[in-house]
Parts: C-alpha cells; sequence; structure tokens
C-alpha cells in the first residue's frame, strides 16, 4: 500500500514523545514527499496511492485530525510500531524491502546507485536538516518497526514544491506486502501525523489514485477531507488521484 496520510489521537504520552524524539533527533521545521496506496502510500514515479519525490521546496498548511483505527490485531486495539530514523545495520531488511515494494510497482527507499548505504543513512539526515538539498526538499524520512522488523516506512515532507503541492501532499508512506492488513498502514500515518505537527505542519494533504480504496480508506480513517479527484487528463501519468486534507 502506497500513499501519503497523518493521524492524531495519541496511543500514549510516550508513544507519542519517542515518535517526536525521532523526527526531532534531527531538528528543523519543514517536511518531504511521497504518495500511493495498497499500503505503500507514497508516490515516487507514481504508485497508486502517494508520491514520493522529495525534489524542491514549497510551503505548508496547519494539522489537527482525529484518526479511526481498525482492523488492529493487538486485543486493545492498538498497534505496537513505532517510527525511527534508518540506521546503517537496517541495509539487508532494507534492501528486501525495497525489492518487495519495486515487485509491487513501488519504491520502499530511494537510495542512489552512486551511494553506499551508509551515505544513503548520511544523506537522509542532512535532508531532515534542511543541509545540502540540491533539488529536494527537507523531509523526514522514518522506518516502521513492529518486534524487531521493519514493515513500512514513512516520508514527511516539511515544505511542498510546486509539483509536490499538487500531486503528492505532505506524507507518503508504504507498507512491506507480508504485513499488510494489520493495521500498520494507519498507524504509520498517525505517527506521522504527529511528526507533521511537530515541525508546524498543518492541515495536511494527502493524495491516492482514485482507485486505491484501500488507500482512501486508511486516508479517510484518519481525517482526510475529500476536496477533489483530480481527472487523468490532469496528472503527470495519466492516472486520476484524490487530493485529501486533514485538518
Amino acid at each position: 500500500m502506497v500513499a501519503a496520510i497523518a493521524h492524531v489521537p495519541v496511543r500514549s504520552s510516550a508513544a507519542t514523545k519517542s515518535v517526536v524524539a525521532a523526527a526531532s533527533q534531527s531538528s528543523r521545521l519543514a517536511a518531504p514527499t511521497d504518495k500511493h496506496g495498497v499500503i505503500d502510500h507514497e508516490r515516487q514515479q507514481r504508485s497508486p496511492s502517494g508520491i514520493d519525490d522529495d525534489r524542491s521546496p514549497a510551503t505548508s498548511p496547519r494539522v489537527n485530525s482525529p484518526c479511526v483505527t481498525a482492523g488492529l490485531d493487538d486485543e486493545d486495539g492498538e498497534v505496537d510500531l513505532r517510527l525511527r530514523p534508518l540506521r546503517v545495520d537496517d541495509e539487508a531488511a532494507y534492501r528486501a524491502a525495497q525489492a518487495e515494494l519495486l515487485a509491487d510497482g513501488f519504491s520502499f527507499g530511494f537510495i542512489q546507485d552512486a551511494e553506499s548505504f551508509t551515505e544513503h543513512v548520511q544523506r537522509l539526515e542532512r535532508q531532515r536538516r534542511g543541509r545540502d538539498l540540491g533539488d529536494l526538499v527537507e523531509s523526514t524520512w522514518l522506518v516502521a518497526e513492529v518486534a524487531g522488523q521493519l514493515v513500512g516506512r514513512a516520508s514527511i515532507r516539511h515544505q511542498l514544491n510546486e509539483y509536490l503541492a499538487f500531486h503528492s501532499g505532505h506524507i507518503g508512506y508504504g507498507v512491506r506486502p507480508a504485513f499488510r492488513r494489520r493495521g500498520y498502514a494507519t498507524e504509520i500515518l498517525r505517527q506521522s501525523l504527529i511528526v507533521a505537527r511537530s515541525y508546524g505542519i498543518g492541515p495536511v494533504l494527502v493524495t491516492c489514485d482514485d482507485d486505491n480504496i484501500a488507500s482512501a480508506a486508511v486516508i479517510e480513517a484518519c481525517g482526510g477531507q475529500l476536496e477533489r479527484v483530480v481527472p487523468g487528463h490532469e496528472s503527470d501519468d495519466g492516472v486520476p488521484f484524490r487530493r485529501y486534507w486533514i485538518p
């Protein structure tokens, strides 16, 4: 599943603090790119629910929104998932996730051919701090971890350029195929919204392909309000997509 979304209610103050702490580990108020929907809510080249292209900066709004979770594994209706920065020792899991999502037509991460994994981790940190951006936007890229396993990822764009402001929005996220339908997408979005708010972003723009029912349902469960469905002839890839705002 791919897309860009958010969530509000905090499961616990401790959980919230850990999410914000992970994001502020490289503090600065701004945001990146993503979108898509089969459970990768970002859109890189352009996937069913979320665009993940962190290029150039732009402006952003302010956020406040409740999220309704459903279909969770835990008896108490909670998902024991946390977002955290990528680490060098995540390489094997990262590359496995990349291969899985590429087979789905999406992208897990954005490592460049010319960079080592260590260099990639360092570049993400610089991007989060707004350093050496080039044509990228300032953003926070985090992995989603459950019981020691990487199950997905999130990209929170601190700023939007013209392209992102129309196609991709503030938040993109993805869930690996083997971990879908467990409530992880909603929880990733919920925690991503917390991070976005810590940067002063709101309302939050989230997009997904029009036929990505799963992604649309997650966005709406998190308070997404449909602005409009962009017809294919206005889309960069000819695919109609939905624009949601989370207040």
